[in-house]
């Protein structure tokens, strides 16, 4: 069984490199897995850096016009010759036995379509306009930065819906097809780190931005949606994620970091963040909402 690890990377070298180094160090033989970089229409020469590691494990680069992350999976999944392709980020930590437990789990599970990882991040480095991704028990989120799929159901999910061009969404999707032909099991001993990435104000309404794709799944998935997020987009967006999470979550982050005098300028940058995205989800309810009814 040989297992295709699939990257895409836009413009992030530095982070690229070390997951590289991090594959390198696998205690799985290097000859049952092979690492596919696709390259998202970078600005610099990813070729050239990524090409040290070539003589060290089967490493295949490919690079296409920017299309986002989905779009950069596929690709990564129709060059795969893996059985079974595992999926990470340009930026994760990954232990030695990451592919190993992969391929544990699915010997073990021979039934499974998927398995979800085990995801944490640095709890000590939060703070209320970080971003990390944090998967520590079986919910249903099925982040790419730590999934792995047999092959043959990928094919037959049809893959990344490409209309999903943002980081957002677009993991969800492929994993709710993927239910619909098998079982994705939770493995807690396929782990990896993602690390904390502070967003100014800008960067962190961005992220807001992707949201108004939850219309875009709720449309394709409109029975699971209602299993799996508890209701509807409206719900899921303006209570769970903007009230819940924004004015509930990042108030008590505030508090906490007020208490211990590490908040100053952020004080006002979150402030100012708060009102900034409150006026952009009005937007998004108004003018999103009939834009995105692709079954």
């Amino acid at each position: 069984m040989l297992i295709s690890v699939v990257i895409p990377t836009y413009n992030r070298n530095a982070g690229l490199l070390k997951t590289l180094g991090y594959l390198d160090n696998q205690i799985l033989p290097k000859n049952l897995y092979e690492v596919l970089i696709i390259d998202d229409g970078s600005k610099s020469d990813v070729e050239k850096f990524v090409e040290k590691y070539t003589n060290k494990y089967a490493l295949k680069y490919f690079k296409k016009t920017h299309g986002g992350p989905g779009d950069a999976r596929n690709l990564g999944i129709r060059r795969a010759k893996g059985d079974i392709i595992a999926f990470t980020d340009d930026d994760c930590i990954i232990p030695p036995d990451w592919l190993k437990n992969i391929y544990d789990s699915f010997i073990n599970n021979p039934d499974a379509a998927g398995v979800e990882g085990k995801t944490i991040s640095f709890i000590d480095k939060l703070h209320p306009l970080s971003h990390q991704v944090i998967n520590t028990r079986d919910q249903g989120i099925f982040p790419t930065c730590n999934m792995a799929y047999k092959k043959i159901f990928l094919e037959k999910a049809g893959g990344f819906y490409s209309k999903f061009r943002h980081p957002h969404n677009e993991d969800i999707d492929l994993a709710w097809n993927v239910l619909r032909l098998g079982r994705i099991i939770f493995d807690s001993s396929v782990e990896i780190i993602h690390p904390v990435y502070y967003k100014n104000i800008f960067k962190k309404l961005l992220w807001t931005y992707y949201f108004k794709d939850e219309f875009m799944l709720y449309n394709r998935h409109r029975e699971l949606y209602g299993k799996m997020r508890g209701g509807n987009p409206w719900l899921f967006i303006y209570f769970h994620f903007y009230v819940k999470y924004n004015y509930f979550f990042l108030l008590r982050k505030y508090i906490r970091h007020r208490k211990s005098g590490a908040l100053s300028l952020l004080s006002a940058e979150i402030a100012v963040f708060l009102i900034l995205q409150g006026l952009l989800l009005f937007f998004l309810a108004f003018f999103f909402i009939y834009r995105h009814n692709e079954k």
